[in-house]
């Protein structure tokens, strides 16, 4: 064994341990992120600056390697007769671990500006409150509508069904996108807050051409439409192939005898039946089927004096949730206003000492942006 190779393999010990003290604090933040809102600032505060101290002392190691590999590969070009400096592949290895982790720190200001942004510890509303007067926001929502009625319009189903029809459905009636974006992007947040694994599971009764399914896919891991008229089913799940969308399925079948609303965490309704009996019985049948933590969004009148109560408690706007009472529904919704905006179903690029704290930011609704924060001094 020679010295340079002896070198190596300190080299690759301190890199392997350097490794491991890194990703300690890296671990501290992700778990402190992964509890209830509002977070422990002064536990990830520390582990942020141990992560800027282990910084500094990987980019002592990286200078020392630098230095160590240049000393092995002029060593190595003379004990060669044509002069070439060629390495043995563990040095080769090290240098690959050693740019890994020096990858993962260069990420650590964007990262740590999105811990930051995660932390402070003020509400923000599920509902932001509209501005009196001139709204700035009323014109760019007026023609996202206008846009989405006129998509219904060409890419929604033919007429109604005469079945349909008679058995009490309304026909395809398309519910504004602004209203419906706000509140599905406001379910998804109170999804966060809930904590659950594995993604919701989506489902839009008498969802007609599908619009809102596609829309829904956005934010939730699997969508499913149901829907009794069997033209406007066949006009959806073309629409949901074309897409290309593989989160999305159709159904169809009548709401009124659906057996399985306990399997969705998301259930939208908006006026699906014609016929105000038809109605009620409908909405009855999913409160009463539904999980408690179930979130529904059913945008129209008269919902929340039938099927309000212990069962079924408003979280604001359009949204509700089954089975919890109301103090239980006030700390729900006060969790809620804890995450951020930002909706992120997978982490992306190679896994590295950070990657549990952008999967736990993710799991809060904060991503990783692209302007870089500063250090710790």
């Amino acid at each position: 064994m020679t010295d340079h190779g002896a070198a190596g393999q300190a080299l690759s010990a301190e890199l392997e341990a350097l490794t491991a003290e890194l990703s300690a604090p890296a671990a501290t933040i992700a778990a402190a992120l992964g509890t209830a809102a509002p977070h422990d600032t002064a536990r990830i505060a520390a582990a942020g600056r141990e992560v800027t101290r282990i910084g500094h002392k990987v980019h002592d190691f990286s200078a020392r390697l630098t230095r160590a590999r240049a000393a092995a590969a002029a060593t190595a070009a003379e004990d060669r007769t044509d002069g070439r400096a060629v390495l043995p592949p563990a040095w080769y290895q090290l240098g690959t671990r050693a740019d890994g982790l020096r990858l993962a720190l260069n990420r650590w200001p964007r990262i740590r500006a999105a811990v930051d942004e995660a932390l402070p510890g003020r509400p923000r509303p599920l509902f932001p409150p509209r501005r009196r007067g001139v709204d700035p926001w009323a014109g760019r929502d007026a023609v996202g509508d206008a846009l989405f009625g006129t998509l219904h319009q060409v890419l929604g189903a033919p007429a109604q069904d005469a079945d349909a029809e008679a058995h009490g459905c309304f026909a395809d009636i398309g519910l504004p996108h602004s209203l419906f974006m706000l509140n599905a992007h406001a379910a998804y947040r109170v999804w966060l807050a809930l904590r659950r694994k594995g993604g919701a599971d989506f489902l839009d009764v008498g969802c007609g051409g599908g619009l809102k399914v596609l829309s829904a896919a956005g934010f939730f891991a699997r969508c499913t439409g149901l829907e009794y008229d069997p033209g406007y089913a066949a006009a959806a799940g073309d629409l949901l192939r074309r897409a290309g969308t593989g989160n999305c399925r159709i159904l169809n079948g009548d709401a009124l005898t659906y057996d399985n609303y306990d399997r969705y965490d998301v259930v939208y309704l908006y006026r699906p039946m014609r016929h105000e009996a038809a109605l009620h019985a409908l909405e009855r049948r999913i409160v009463s089927q539904v999980r408690p933590g179930t979130i529904l969004i059913a945008p129209y009148k008269g919902f929340a004096q039938r099927q309000g109560g212990e069962g079924c408690q408003p979280l604001g706007g359009a949204l509700y949730v089954a089975g919890y009472t109301g103090a239980e529904a006030r700390r729900l919704r006060r969790q809620a206003e804890f995450t951020g905006g930002a909706v992120v179903h997978s982490t992306r690029g190679v896994a590295d000492v950070f990657t549990p704290v952008e999967a736990a930011l993710h799991a809060n609704g904060f991503d990783i942006a692209d302007t870089v924060g500063a250090l710790d001094a």
